[in-house]
């Protein structure tokens, strides 16, 4: 029973409000739920879903007319409402507001309209406030300094108390109180931001604005230095043995953290697969200083000039990490695999391994293609006594990815910017990623390892955190269908009301010379259900699998950490009884939550840190000339991508005449109802705006550029 059940129960039509003590016998829930449902309640109260009556009985707030969601400012000053769980979006002007600001979480109203559907609300109550801190820069209004954010998302005027500076100065700000429509804000000043360029302080806004750590705190690096000691003999006597077993890890040029190992052996009935993850949990013990920090991050971020791990370096680069000819402590996991790719036995175990090579991505390719015709086979030399391993595992990968597109999985590719930095961190290259044979070998093993390991956690009736991706919800579904079936593409639900991964396959390979292929791919995930942990196994829809988990990647995922965990508590003698379990469970719940959420705000960070940087490499080229197509269209103008996957905008009123867009045609039509922009055409630009703190390009249409 989750959080949805239990709204979902609440919210239903035939629901009385209840007490706990009532709902736990109504409902039949078991003793080792109920403190689950005692804290998905509290949690369902804290963040505005539930109120309770005076007598302690819960209701929904939905039965006063409200909805619970995120706020995204404009620049202009109004904003938007999106409501939790729903694709509902709806206007909000300024004046209904109150002192709400961008990535809020709030209480609303709808607002009623005579003549039209409704698509106005109103704000009624913060909940919780997404910026508590930003950089601003200081000017004077009627003789007082004045705060102003760069962030023109941040709406508002802020005074500080006791600080002098110098009028343009950039100040770190951490808000005491907001600002309203009569009001200034107040800030505590943190410290100077002047000496930082626009890059990094564009960065330095966005982990503002995330609220995402810096450094560690000092008990915490402490306890990791304390933690990371060496394997020791009794470690080894207590674990499986696996020094002797030729083994390897394959990461890229740059990674300094590696987690995962594999062996492979030919059998007579196939393959022996050997997936060896670092053991971190013999080094972070559960609610210790490092742990409660590793709980707050919930996953490392990656930036191009910079990584925020999850763990401290002496940790994660260090002793969890599977160096070459060093001893490491790891847990395996052993699967026999027959020639059609189904596992038909494995084993879980706690192990110490030694790794055997660290080889990259780009090395292990060559290999693979060493008889192409175009690889010095000089160069490769050193590792031909892996040649028939690296064969082996080649094999495998080929007959696993079989498997998987024979049940149904989806296998979208997408081309990936990689941005150069130099030693500064300046962005000095962009480049499409290209992902080759190598990257896809170990992403199967590291697939099958996670599936391995969620099933037999669910047949041992065991905790588990899982790694779920719903079904696409009917709107999504709906929103594709509806621009995609002009062009012959539709997404159809079976009579029981559902919809198999393997159409979503059909239509990625039907679309592969499409020229629009770009917007109907991105239309398409969008449709799909976001993934994300839960302590229910609910099916993965993208792997078309029912049991999955992240298992394979503990020095960056927190999941993975818990998992190990878990692991380890039910290879014990003495199995947890229903009250231990109880606890374990509630454990999994509260991570499942934290590490989704703070999932979704890496992706999010790392996007802006993205465009951010790519900006910076951009703005040397302003004035130049750069071919493109149209990627995207709105009332205001058109999105063009350039050949290195950088995007920017071309705003219709840099253009001469007047121009309208069709959203149900995706054209954009001029005065006398020409098509003269469809999405996929190919386009000559000029560079004319790079603004680093915005993140934004702006273009203009290269007037000897026509298109009819």
């Amino acid at each position: 029973m989750d959080k949805e059940y239990i709204l979902e129960k609440i919210n239903s039509s035939d629901y009385k409000p209840l007490n706990l003590e009532e709902m736990f016998e109504m409902w039949d829930i078991s003793k080792e739920d109920k403190p689950i449902i005692e804290n998905i309640l509290e949690t369902l109260i804290e963040s505005g879903l539930l109120y309770t009556t005076k007598k302690g009985r819960f209701i929904s707030i939905k039965d006063k007319g409200i909805m619970l969601g995120k706020i995204s400012t404009n620049e202009k000053g109004f904003g938007f409402f999106q409501e939790k769980g729903t694709k509902n979006e709806f206007f909000i002007p300024h004046k209904s507001l109150k002192d709400a600001q961008n990535n809020d979480v709030v209480l609303a109203k709808l607002v009623e309209k005579t003549g039209g559907k409704n698509k106005e609300a109103k704000v009624d109550r913060i909940i919780s406030r997404g910026t508590k801190s930003f950089i601003g820069e200081a000017t004077f209004y009627k003789g007082k300094i004045t705060i102003i954010p760069i962030d023109n998302k941040i709406f508002g005027k802020y005074r500080t108390q006791n600080f002098d500076m110098k009028k343009g100065a950039k100040v770190f700000c951490k808000i005491v109180s907001y600002p309203d429509n009569n009001n200034f804000g107040l800030v505590d000043i943190i410290s100077f931001a002047s000496d930082l360029d626009e890059a990094d302080l564009a960065i330095e806004e966005v982990m503002i604005k995330y609220n995402l750590p810096k450094e560690f705190p000092e008990e915490v690096l402490l306890a990791a230095k304390n933690s990371a000691h060496d394997v020791t003999s009794e470690e080894i006597k207590s674990r499986h043995d696996l020094r002797d077993l030729l083994m390897i890890t394959i990461d890229g040029e740059d990674a300094r953290d590696f987690d995962d190992a594999v062996s492979i052996e030919k059998t007579t009935k196939g393959y022996t697969l050997g997936v060896h993850i670092a053991d971190v949990s013999q080094y972070v013990g559960i609610k210790d200083e490092i742990d409660k920090e590793a709980y707050n991050r919930a996953t490392s971020i990656y930036f191009p000039d910079r990584v925020l791990p999850m763990l401290p370096v002496s940790l994660s680069n260090g002793i969890c990490s599977l160096q070459q000819d060093k001893d490491r402590l790891a847990m395996t996991a052993m699967m026999d695999i027959d020639e059609k790719g189904k596992v038909i036995s494995y084993e879980i175990f706690p192990s110490v391994i030694k790794v055997n090579r660290r080889m990259t991505y780009t090395k292990v390719a060559k290999i693979l293609g060493r008889n192409d015709g175009k690889t010095e086979l000089a160069e490769l030399d050193e590792y031909s006594e892996l040649f028939s391993f690296f064969d082996l595992m080649a094999d495998l990968a080929d007959i696993l990815t079989k498997m998987r597109a024979s049940r149904g999985a989806i296998f979208f590719d997408f081309p990936e910017l990689k941005i150069f930095v130099d030693e500064k961190g300046k962005a000095i290259e962009l480049s499409k990623r290209i992902r080759n044979q190598a990257e896809s070998i170990i992403e199967e093993f590291m697939l099958l390892a996670n599936e391995t390991v969620a099933e037999h956690l669910y047949w041992l009736t065991a905790p588990c955190i899982y790694r779920v991706h719903e079904e696409p919800p009917l709107e999504g579904v709906n929103n594709f269908n509806k621009i995609a079936a002009p062009y012959g593409f539709k997404l159809k639900f079976d009579s029981n009301g559902k919809i198999h991964s393997k159409q979503y396959q059909e239509v990625i390979e039907k679309l592969e010379n499409h020229p629009m292929k770009d917007l109907l791919m991105n239309l398409l995930l969008r449709s799909m259900s976001h993934a994300r942990y839960d302590i229910k196994p609910l099916g993965h829809f993208g792997l078309s699998v029912v049991y999955y988990c992240h298992f394979t990647s503990p020095i960056r995922r927190y999941p993975d950490l818990e998992v190990h965990r878990i692991l380890k508590r039910y290879m014990k003698d003495n199995l947890p009884d229903e009250n231990e379990k109880a606890k374990i469970n509630l454990i999994a719940y509260k991570s499942a939550v934290q590490s989704s959420d703070r999932e979704i705000i890496a992706e999010s960070a790392e996007r802006e840190v993205d465009k951010i940087k790519s900006v910076e490499y951009m703005k040397s080229f302003v004035g130049e000339l750069f071919n493109g197509k149209i990627s995207g269209m709105i009332n205001s103008g058109i999105f063009i991508e350039l050949e290195n996957l950088t995007e920017g905008f071309l705003p219709f009123h840099s253009l001469k005449g007047y121009y309208t867009f069709f959203e149900k045609e995706m054209v954009v039509r001029d005065g006398g109802n020409k098509v003269r922009f469809r999405i996929g055409d190919q386009i000559k630009v000029k560079l004319v705006k790079a603004d680093i703190l915005l993140g934004h390009l702006d273009f203009n249409l290269d007037e000897g550029d026509t298109v009819d």
